[in-house]
């Protein structure tokens, strides 16, 4: 009785970009290497996927289609053709090797380019190949970029068509109104999400509180699966919604997005004007904001803000490093100094054997050059607990105000920042290779000739001073432990605190101790000419501390 060898198994990986009717699909491709399998008399173990995701990414499937070759659970990977297994170049051609290196009988196969492992020079062709495979790519993306550019700086109605991806938060993917394809429209309930966000940052409220305000009403963030779930219908439960932070808050409320405007990428270029490239020696890439022919940004779709609200964000939110300062030691920090030398004092922390306690020092007390005469030392607990006696006995029962800052002609404030921006951008091209200087130098005398325009229009800040209906000791008690919120509230009353020299660190805090310093704006009730330190009795009246 003869043994029938057993066949060699084989796992099919098949793969397209996006599936289009041209593509070679996805059917056409597994039929194809089904064929040549039955010709070869392998045994087809399973048929592995990668469906509508580039071909410069990583895929799941190759991942495990290459594990499977690996392990000995196939024998054999067969593709369609080699660019269907990866566009990355030679680095997933080295992976593949490495494999069938650790694998002698293992083996792999092309069909479209008739190409074997166990064929002699395949590391050759194969190498070659991939590396074409990668150019093609790369030149792709190229050509993909360049066509979005030229589309996104069209200004007809009818040329504002979407292209593609993710709505901007704000809006939703709509019908175009003139003419084919999709556009974007305003998404209502995102919209009255923004608008109120931005009044709250406008009025004076810190980013770190919005941010926890929209965590709390559950609204999506802009990538997370429930608001795709919502826009598309659903109703959202039951999907991920994303966790809000402060740095997408500030990014968000910054975005020319929320004023009809759109970016693209574009290559990020060194100081020789040649783009700089990756650590894969790809060009790097940043989002820049779509401009018409003279460099300035053009509106495609209606704004979910109004420009002054807008101007006074850009205004109110910092632009690049840290979005809020460090977490603050304590709330009088920047209002508490040193009556010896008049220099601010700084938190330190003591180890003592019932713990750590914490110290305002003054600096100079250790400094050789300019040390203090008399340097203050103070518990950090007391003095907070004595100046919160002190704001609250004397202003707690004034009213709280709100300043809102204006802007007669918001326009000119965007406009001007534009064109800023534009004769920086031009200013940039001037040092790229093969640049038109003719060109590039008409183009910055007319953004000058602009400027000088746009200057010439009247454009007034202003401020605007309105009680809110509560007192400082309501506001107070709201505060919980935010440092900045309460430093800044107290200094609504107390501009600094001048803290003396004792003989302990355990010496009462008197009037004598403790030199406030008033704020000259607010009309502090400094009864029986009580101008050092609170009233021990409208003090005893204060609300309870949180």
């Amino acid at each position: 009785m003869t043994n029938t060898p057993t066949p060699r198994r084989a796992a099919l990986y098949v793969r397209i970009s996006r599936t289009k009717d041209e593509s070679v699909s996805l059917e056409r491709q597994e039929r194809d290497l089904r064929a040549a399998c039955d010709l070869e008399g392998w045994e087809v173990a399973e048929v592995i996927v990668d469906d509508g995701k580039s071909g410069t990414k990583d895929r799941d499937g190759a991942t495990r289609a290459l594990e499977m070759l690996r392990s000995g659970a196939v024998d054999i990977l067969c593709v369609w053709a080699l660019d269907r297994w990866s566009r990355q170049g030679l680095r997933a051609v080295a992976d593949l090797i490495d494999v069938l290196k650790a694998r002698k009988d293992a083996m792999f196969f092309a069909k479209k380019d008739g190409l074997r492992s166990d064929a002699q020079a395949w590391r050759i062709v194969a190498s070659v190949l991939a590396e074409v495979a990668a150019m093609e790519a790369e030149n792709t993306s190229a050509r993909i970029l360049a066509a979005r550019a030229e589309h996104l700086s069209r200004t007809a109605p009818e040329d504002q068509r979407f292209l593609g991806g993710r709505a901007p938060f704000g809006y939703r993917v709509i019908a175009n109104p003139h003419g084919p394809g999709k556009a974007l429209g305003i998404d209502e309930y995102e919209a009255h999400i923004v608008r109120t966000v931005a009044e709250r940052l406008v009025s004076g409220e810190i980013l770190a509180s919005v941010t926890r305000w929209l965590e709390a009403e559950q609204v999506p963030t802009p990538q997370s699966e429930a608001r795709r779930a919502r826009q598309s219908g659903a109703s959202g439960a039951g999907h991920d919604r994303g966790r809000w932070r402060v740095t997408t808050v500030r990014n968000l409320w910054r975005s020319e997005t929320l004023i009809g405007r759109t970016t693209r990428r574009e290559p990020l270029m060194g100081p020789n004007g040649k783009p700089l490239l990756d650590d894969k020696g790809r060009p790097k890439l940043e989002r820049r904001l779509v401009t018409d022919r003279a460099g300035l940004p053009v509106t495609r779709w209606a704004p979910v803000l109004d420009l002054d609200t807008f101007a006074q964000l850009q205004a109110r939110l910092p632009g690049h490093g840290r979005v809020q300062p460090r977490r603050m030691a304590s709330w009088l920090s920047d209002v508490v100094f040193c009556d010896g030398c008049g220099g601010k004092l700084y938190v330190q922390k003591v180890k003592r054997a019932h713990g750590e306690e914490r110290y305002f020092r003054c600096a100079g007390r250790g400094d050789a050059l300019d040390t203090c005469p008399a340097p203050a030392t103070v518990s950090v607990d007391r003095i907070e607990a004595y100046l919160e006696d002190a704001f609250l006995g004397f202003g707690g029962h004034l009213p709280e105000l709100t300043v809102e800052e204006r802007v007669s002609a918001p326009d000119v404030v965007v406009e001007l920042r534009d064109i800023d921006h534009a004769i920086e951008d031009t200013l940039r091209a001037f040092r790229a290779d093969g640049a038109d200087y003719a060109t590039l130098t008409a183009r910055i005398e007319a953004l000058k000739g602009r400027r000088r325009e746009t200057l010439a229009r009247p454009s007034t800040p202003s401020t605007v001073t309105r009680e809110t209906g509560r007192t400082l000791a309501d506001v107070w008690g709201e505060l919980g432990d935010e440092p900045a919120a309460r430093r800044d509230h107290l200094r609504q009353v107390i501009g600094r605190a001048y803290i003396g020299r004792a003989t302990n660190s355990r010496a009462a805090l008197t009037r004598e101790r403790v030199r406030i310093v008033w704020n000259p704006d607010r009309e502090v009730d400094l009864a029986e000419g009580n101008s050092s330190g609170p009233n021990p009795d409208r003090a005893a009246r204060r609300r309870p501390r949180r």
